[in-house]
């Protein structure tokens, strides 16, 4: 039984239930793989050639006509893989991105780096992916840098199969529509006792960086550095260390100054209170006082939301009372809010 088949000139190669490479045709002869014992669980093939990832080491290997594959990239671990005329191209285990090699590949023709993807397919010098951010697709050429004289289909597409495994393993998750954010669309499999499992990333794209882990129900969350407001992420999104504490200093000043200027009015209006605590009320002057915007009250579950979960880089400060977080609230607007830790300890 074979899990997985490609073919090229005059060959055939297929990967056994057991990961067993095993070829056939008038030219799988000259592909090489007579003494290739070695199991492989990902696998392309190009015109005169084949590449796969060993089940074993994990590493990429490439067999046949060496002109169509080039310089084989042995330091990248893969995924998944397609080819094309004289290129292959792979998405990466640990950051979901895409690299491509072979005869004739453009340096400046690259695949888009705002989001990694989930599957790949290639023709002669198009490659085409699904992203994993959207599941929309997205076409570039592989030979050189123009752009595709055509857009791809704007129609969601599916990150992979159903299949009626309850749990998808270590390293793995189960595909949740909810990261679409279509209200009507719950699930992309027809029974609810079936899942799409994929393969969990470890690493993001370059300036981004991993807010959150990999679960069984949900991939490894990458924010934009932009966002990055502590230590936590400063190494992955390579902000100098001065310019760090610069910025941190700089949170905390004006945090002190929110804070203080805070207090400061809670006690200038308790000391007037207190001054006349029977006011004679006087007209007009309420009219043109100045305006100190309408109040807003937020559920803690909304807070806890414009905080994205309490995480570190929205912290902005802690105390033995409890912590100071910046958020951004669904109208855009950024504040600083103070939480008590009973207030945390109980979400």
């Amino acid at each position: 039984m074979f899990r997985k088949i490609v073919s090229g000139d005059g060959f055939t190669c297929g990967v056994t239930k057991d990961g067993e490479l095993v070829c056939w045709g008038p030219k799988s002869n000259g592909l090489g793989l007579s003494d290739k014992g070695e199991g492989f669980e990902v696998l392309a093939s190009g015109r005169n050639s084949v590449c796969g990832v060993s089940k074993e080491s994990g590493q990429l290997q490439c067999f046949g006509d060496e002109t169509e594959f080039g310089e084989v990239p042995n330091r990248i671990r893969f995924i998944s893989l397609s080819a094309g005329a004289d290129h292959y191209c792979g998405i990466r285990e640990d950051d979901h991105g895409v690299a491509c090699w072979g005869r004739n590949v453009n340096s400046s023709s690259s695949a888009p780096n705002t989001s990694g993807f989930v599957a790949i397919s290639s023709s002669d010098s198009t490659t085409c992916g699904v992203r994993e951010l959207d599941l929309v697709l997205d076409c570039w050429r592989v030979h050189d840098s123009t752009k595709p004289d055509y857009s791809p289909p704007l129609e969601l597409c599916s990150p992979g199969v159903c299949s009626p495994r309850g749990n998808c393993g270590d390293g793995w998750f189960a595909f949740n529509a909810s990261i679409l954010k279509e209200s009507e669309l719950t699930s992309l499999c027809s029974f609810h006792d079936l899942n799409i499992c994929l393969r969990c990333g470890v690493d993001c794209l370059e300036g981004y960086f991993p807010s959150s882990g990999c679960n069984p129900n949900a991939d490894r969350v990458c924010t934009p550095c932009s966002l990055c407001q502590n230590s936590s992420c400063y190494g992955v999104c390579k902000i100098p260390a001065e310019k760090s504490r610069k910025h941190e200093q700089r949170e905390v000043r004006r945090l002190v100054i929110i804070i203080g200027c805070s207090v400061l009015g809670f006690l200038v209006m308790l000391n007037s209170v207190e001054a006349d605590p029977d006011p004679v009320p006087q007209t007009g002057l309420l009219p043109s006082a100045v305006s100190l915007g309408e109040t807003k009250i937020f559920r803690l579950s909304e807070l806890k939301d414009a905080t994205h979960g309490f995480k570190e880089f929205n912290e902005l400060g802690r105390g033995s009372f409890g912590f100071v977080y910046k958020a951004v609230l669904s109208d855009g607007v950024q504040v600083a809010r103070f939480f008590a830790r009973s207030d945390i300890t109980t979400l």
